[in-house]
């Protein structure tokens, strides 16, 4: 589960251009247009997707407002976000694209000074129902584990019966607010 299909072998993976898209889109909702993004090193073509859709989107994200992050080393995110927000130039939305740094990345906002639900919005992954509890106005976008679980147990049962399986199925994300 989880990352890209492993060759030969039925596979339940994550759509990462869906949570993407599902992000974006909720940050368009919000009317928002500069987009700043806390992250691990996803890779190249998730960055080249995500640089797709900003621009199919009319959004901005300036390389100075992509913070990577090793998720080994959250608490990094904070001082990072509280940088980032001292700037000349700031977003107005960030997109943090691992839950692990969510609480960090909006502790770091509040240590400059901005209101999250009005100076800025936040929209960050998270998997379902696993919600960090926050009493910030923060959107969510994610992966509902049920969702996971009943594809992966549907490959089981495919297998159990000999039926042909398919070789991967990719989970949409889906966002709450």
């Amino acid at each position: 589960m989880g990352g890209e299909p492993f060759d030969g072998f039925p596979s339940v993976t994550t759509d990462r251009l869906s949570w993407i898209r599902t992000a974006l889109d909720t940050i368009v909702k919000l009317g928002r247009r500069r987009v700043g993004l806390v992250s691990t090193s996803m890779g190249n073509t998730w960055f080249s997707s995500l640089a797709a859709e900003l621009a199919s989107r009319d959004l901005t994200m300036l390389p100075h407002w992509r913070i990577l992050i090793h998720t080994a080393l959250p608490e990094g995110t904070r001082n990072a976000v509280h940088l980032l927000m001292e700037s000349r130039e700031v977003p107005d939305a960030l997109l943090v694209a691992d839950d692990v740094f969510a609480t960090a990345a909006m502790t770091g906002i509040l240590d400059a000074g901005l209101r999250i639900g009005q100076d800025i919005d936040v929209v960050s992954h998270c998997n379902f129902p696993l919600l960090q509890p926050d009493v910030f106005p923060v959107h969510r976008v994610g992966f509902p584990v049920r969702h996971v679980l009943e594809k992966a147990f549907e490959f089981v049962d495919l297998q159990r019966k000999g039926e042909p399986t398919p070789e991967s199925f990719a989970v949409p994300a889906v966002a709450i607010s």
